[in-house]
Parts: C-alpha cells; structure tokens; sequence
C-alpha cells in the first residue's frame, strides 16, 4: 500500500495520472492515498520524482467479506466516474 510523505510532496500529480486504481487524489496540493483502492503496484513510487511515496505489498485478503468490499467500492467509483463523463 502507497504511503506519501507530506513533506516531501510537491504535488505535481504525476503519481495521480500514474496510479491504473485511481487510489491517488491531490488534496490541498498533496497527494492522498486512498487505502482500500491502492494495489500496492509502485507506480506511483516509480514516477515521483520528490521520493514521496513509498509502497508497502498489500497483505493477503483476510476475508471473501473484504475482497467483495473492496470490488463493491472499485465498482462504484467506476460508475460514479461514467457518471461525470455522461453529465
């Protein structure tokens, strides 16, 4: 899982346009990781040229429970997306 170190964040957005989830989001001009989106992929690590980010693999799933959590909250930022797009 993604962690970003304030400090050193500039808040270019680069670790945003990078991240496949859409688990980043810049608030007030930092980076903000949102947990249970972030697959732990280090692409955001790779691409931030600060080193703000550094990237933990994500445990194991404990649970059917959480993996179907996790797929109900990617479905409905997927949707809430489509949603803007269509207006």
């Amino acid at each position: 899982m993604a962690n970003i170190n304030l400090e050193k964040c500039i808040g270019c957005g680069l670790c945003v346009k990078k991240c496949v989830n859409k688990a980043i989001e810049l608030f007030n001009g930092k980076a903000v990781v949102i947990d249970f989106l972030c697959l732990g992929c280090l692409l955001c690590q790779i691409v931030c040229p600060k080193e703000a980010v550094t990237v933990k693999p994500r445990s194991v799933l404990k649970s059917e429970e959480e993996k179907l959590r996790i797929q109900g909250a990617l479905i409905k930022r997927q949707i809430n997306l489509i949603k803007k797009r269509l207006g």
